[in-house]
């Protein structure tokens, strides 16, 4: 087993991952960059979750539907940009803790933010645009899923329902 890690891609992101960045930033200085290697490791979500699949498939006989996989994976991803913006906001913003960090982050995905926390300069500006476009794209893609949800007929020749709307 452990040779078949070391093949694999797996073990090149987690080797990248847990190269100790806090020693390296004690002698060259804190940056929340030092960070960003760790983060890569999002790479292995899908399969993650298609592992999780075939695990609680082979191991406890439980199947996924594509609705439950949709939506481990649309949490996991927001989880995720939230996390990342927030560490990209403290980046600019040395002065700020995390709390106000994910607060900010979380108001401006979800929403245009509440103003209490707000850019003081071009950067942070930029980087505050950026974000509010990625919340505003994320959160059409999970309304656009949802919808997809709800949304599931059988659009075929044998389907009744669709034959009488279409002679209608």
């Amino acid at each position: 087993m452990r040779q078949s890690y070391k093949k694999s891609h797996w073990y090149a992101i987690d080797c990248l991952a847990a190269i100790p960045y806090d020693f390296l930033s004690a002698i060259i200085g804190y940056h929340t960059l030092f960070r960003f290697p760790k983060m890569i490791r999002a790479i292995q979500i899908p399969g993650m979750i298609s592992r999780l699949q075939k695990n609680l498939l082979d191991c406890m006989d439980v199947a996924m539907n594509e609705a439950q996989v949709s939506s481990l994976a649309m949490f996991l991803c927001s989880f995720l940009i939230i996390v990342w913006s927030s560490a990209g906001w403290n980046a600019i913003r040395q002065n700020e803790n995390a709390y106000e960090s994910v607060y900010w982050a979380f108001t401006t995905l979800t929403t245009v933010g509440y103003g209490d926390l707000t850019p003081i300069n071009f950067p942070q500006t930029c980087y505050a645009l950026f974000v509010g476009a990625i919340g505003a794209t994320f959160s059409a893609a999970i309304i656009a899923n949802v919808t997809s949800f709800f949304h599931d007929v059988e659009i075929s020749e044998e389907n009744v329902d669709h034959k009488l709307n279409c002679t209608k």
